[in-house]
């Protein structure tokens, strides 16, 4: 039988477009945080209050996006000395202000101080006193358009104070380590939906400022892949966000950013051929390009301190050719003692640099510096660094050969970890060495999302490219793609399959049956028993009374009712769960599966019963039940008595019921009669874990030789299935040489403590050398 249902392309896109979850689903931008260098804190009594101060508010957003407004003193200076890594901008009245500056007028995280008030001629005296305060304003217009100019000036600056230059022999790792993220986005493939989920994430941080949101509006309409370089020289969101991001190595931004990230250094790359060529054809191999900019003195003095060290841009460094250009934004010393005139000189062996370098003139967004781009990671040695005439400092810096650092090794590792198809597991699996646990949640959940997107595509393009498929087939992957598509939708994940099935069907229940498992899952217990009460009026419709689906459907509803804490109801239906395979004298010939009766029963890993029955404490009610089963297995049907695993899950499930009243003695004894079955049926690994459920009992009741006794048979049951230097193995080489060392410690014998001595290093050093010998990945 062909399978009658069309998906049409047009269908199929439309779905996957408009249901399938993307990465805006994983928070990453906050607006809480500030993520771009600048910050303004404006203390005013009327802040929050007249409407001059609400416009000014507006129009300041429109130059610096994130503004913290106070009308309290105490709780504004409180901020100021929290945001110590900020750079602050600073506005406050005139009244406030000359009695608040002196004391935080040299704080290193103030920039610049604006005097906002109506009385000009009263405090213009006073605040000569204080460079950093730019003036007395009256109006919103010229108080803004300083701010501008002062902004202008400091994102220039910004480039490379702070973290723009590391020194490599303090931070080598933590630069390295971010490369290595960044190496994995810049060389992933993306597709539109990764533009899409960064405009909605800008759109969101920025939803307050207008002038932004226009900004975005302009990059969504009119960005393509070659104006890379002009929209990050542009004093836009994008080199707002990112230059900050790669200077604080903010990885969930620089994620955010990664199809951009990849199309500027895919840019960048083919400019930097382009000017490998005219260097070749002028037969020149070095170049020097300068960089003028104001620094803060303790900025200068860690390079005055790094002599002959080296140092790393951990984020793209505009320079040019022309030294002039260069010496205008150097400036001429008169902004000390809050800046330092500094003039970079770096000469460049272009037949050593690994990392694309080009000339971007003609593709900046100003196009008259002669601009030399240097991209994340440049690495150079620091030669010298003069002060010339007083006035400005020069420093010499010329490029290395990467591969001579004393990072190297690290480097070389990292690259290996990558190989030559970064995914996002690669991305993942380099968090995860950095340890970073909160993090590594955070995109282990965007992969699955992304997972299923892709999983979704694939079914589809099965459905589209097959001629005929059986209904069986056909079910199945419906079934699949309604399965990826309910992470968002559930109801439409209902109306996938059900509109594959006609009305009255009997697989209709598995649908109602499914779709509340999933919810289950997810912990919509409302819309749970909806769909399994839906299920229940269909199963008690089409199947016998004493159908083992039926249990199955009374005991999921039963763990629902449980997690909402209705018992009474819970219990009822777990009843009736049990009862009808136990109470049914023709329940185990009915069914060929014998494991339909362990599905039913099993208490923990399917359908929960031992969480309610735990609500009234009711293990001897699950005993009773199992050790039913076991007489009504022997008695009806003597083929599932030689079922040796079914019966040894069942003790195995006694046993633990009788752990959990404390009644060791008779959960050895079952835990025994299970392990005897899976010798029967040469189950090793469930034999092992049983072995290992006695040993802890033992080794709770003080009985260390026991417990040694059935960690070892544990071991020998394992080595059954797996070689010695299995990593299975390392947990059990561990408690095994816990224990000799247990031993060890109390004993007085000397012979037996060279033994125990023996042993103990034995099976440490054993799991030490799997675990350093295996290749351990968490990356699920």
């Amino acid at each position: 039988m062909t399978c009658n249902i069309i998906v049409s392309r047009q269908e199929s896109e439309t779905l996957s477009q408009q249901n399938v979850p993307s990465s805006k689903n994983v928070e990453v931008i906050s607006r809480n945080i500030n993520l771009e260098d600048f910050t303004v804190i404006w203390l005013d009594a009327s802040v929050n209050k007249s409407e001059d101060c609400l416009n000014t508010t507006a129009q300041l957003r429109s130059v610096i996006n994130y503004i913290k407004t106070f009308d309290k003193m105490d709780e504004c200076i409180d901020c100021i000395y929290e945001y110590y890594t900020e750079k602050i901008f600073f506005i406050i009245s005139g009244a406030l202000g000359e009695q608040l500056v002196p004391d935080i007028h040299d704080l290193q995280q103030i920039q610049y101080i604006y005097i906002y008030c109506l009385n000009k001629d009263k405090h213009e005296q006073w605040v000569s006193n204080y460079p950093k305060i730019q003036g007395v304003f009256t109006d919103r217009n010229t108080l803004c358009s300083t701010l501008k100019q002062n902004v202008i000036e400091q994102t220039r600056n910004a480039d490379v104070i702070e973290n723009s230059l590391r020194n490599l022999n303090e931070n080598s790792a933590s630069l390295l380590w971010f490369e290595a993220l960044l190496e994995v986005l810049i060389r992933m493939e993306y597709g539109n939906n990764d533009k899409a989920d960064m405009i909605e994430q800008c759109r969101s941080y920025y939803a307050d400022n207008e002038s932004v949101l226009k900004n975005i509006d302009e990059f969504d309409q009119c960005y393509k892949s070659e104006n890379a370089i002009s929209w990050y020289t542009r004093n836009s969101f994008v080199f707002r966000l990112l230059n900050k991001a790669f200077r604080t190595e903010n990885i969930d931004i620089v994620f955010i950013f990664r199809f951009f990230v990849k199309d500027l250094y895919k840019q960048l790359k083919v400019l930097h051929e382009d000017f490998l060529k005219i260097l070749q054809e002028s037969e020149v191999s070095n170049i020097i390009v300068y960089r003028g900019q104001f620094m803060v003195s303790n900025e200068l003095q860690l390079l005055k301190e790094n002599i002959n060290g080296l140092v790393s841009m951990n984020t793209f460094v505009s320079t040019s050719m022309d030294k002039e250009v260069a010496e205008i934004y150097a400036g001429d010393g008169s902004r000390r003692p809050q800046f330092e005139s500094v003039l970079f000189e770096i000469n460049i062996d272009m037949t050593i640099l690994t990392k694309p370098l080009a000339n971007i003139q003609e593709h900046s967004y100003f196009k008259d510096e002669n601009e030399i781009l240097l991209p994340v990671g440049s690495q150079f040695q620091i030669m010298s660094i003069e002060n010339i005439n007083n006035n400005i400092w020069y420093i010499h810096l010329i490029s290395v050969n990467e591969t001579d650092t004393k990072i190297k090794k690290l480097n070389y590792y990292l690259k290996d970890a990558i190989g030559d198809e970064p995914t996002m597991k690669k991305f993942i699996y380099i968090l995860e060495l950095m340890g970073d646990v909160a993090i590594v949640e955070r995109y282990k959940t965007f992969l699955q999302i992304e997972n299923s997107k892709a999983t979704i595509e694939e079914l589809e393009e099965m459905l589209r490219d097959t001629d005929s498929l059986n209904n069986n087939t056909c079910t199945i992957l419906f079934d699949k793609i309604a399965e990826k598509y309910f992470r968002n939708n559930a109801e439409l994940a209902f109306e996938i399959i059900h509109n594959l099935l006609p009305f009255g069907h009997p697989d209709i229940l598995t649908v109602y049956v499914w779709i509340g498992d999933l919810n289950k899952k997810n912990a919509n217990y409302q819309a749970t028993l909806t769909y399994y009460n839906k299920a229940i009026e269909l199963a008690l419709l089409y199947l016998p009374p004493d159908s083992t689906y039926v249990a199955k459907i009374y005991a999921s509803m039963a763990f629902v009712y449980a997690k909402l804490d209705d018992k009474d109801q819970a219990l009822s239906l777990l009843k009736k769960a049990i009862d009808i395979p136990l109470l049914s004298s023709t329940y185990l010939t009915s069914y060929l599966r014998p494991n339909d009766l362990f599905d039913t029963l099993r208490l923990t890993d399917k359908f929960n019963i031992d969480d309610v029955l735990d609500l009234r404490q009711n293990y001897e009610a699950a005993i009773k039940a199992y050790e039913k089963a076991l007489i009504l297995m022997e008695q009806d049907d003597k083929s599932l008595f030689n079922n040796y695993d079914l019966k040894a899950q069942i003790y195995y499930f006694i046993a633990n019921l009788y752990c959990k009243q404390e009644d060791e003695t008779r959960a050895l004894i079952n835990f025994l009669e299970a392990i005897e079955m899976y010798t029967c049926s040469q189950n090793f690994k469930e034999m092992a874990v049983c072995y290992i459920k006695r040993a802890q009992i033992f080794y709770s009741l003080n009985n260390i030789e026991e417990a040694l006794i059935n960690y070892e048979n544990a071991l020998h049951s394992k080595l059954q299935i797996f070689t010695e230097n299995d990593i299975d193995l390392i947990d059990l080489y561990i408690e095994i040489g816990s224990i000799y060392f247990l031993i060890l410690t109390t004993s007085t014998i000397e012979i037996k403590i060279d033994f125990y001595c023996q042993m103990t290093a034995k099976y440490l050093e054993k799991a030490a050398e799997i675990y350093t010998n295996s290749s351990i990945s968490f990356i699920p």
